[in-house]
């Protein structure tokens, strides 16, 4: 997410918001207050939405973003490779 979001009186769960993207179109997206230890599910993020200006817009900064799993490092493949040697994975 880029750009502005406009919350109402109070963020409940599952509540829509507007989210107005830098390109100047504006859609809705569903925002709730997460909770210590509450799992987020692919394609979600964790927002700081700042001071609102005179129209209840605030701007917005993606703290967390939850995507695909990450593809292994050329670091971590080495490490393993240490570890577990060369050969194939599910090789018998």
């Amino acid at each position: 997410m880029s750009g502005r979001i406009r919350f109402g009186r109070e963020i409940a769960p599952g509540k829509r918001v507007a989210v107005l993207e830098r390109d100047g179109t504006e859609r809705f997206v569903v925002a709730s207050q997460p909770g210590d230890g509450t799992p987020l599910v692919e394609g979600s993020e964790v927002i700081d939405a700042g001071a609102p200006d005179a129209d209840g817009w605030q701007p917005v900064s993606v703290l967390y973003r939850h995507g695909p799993a990450q593809v292994a490092t050329r670091s971590y493949c080495e490490g393993y490779e240490r570890i577990f040697g060369k050969g194939k994975v599910g090789s018998a």
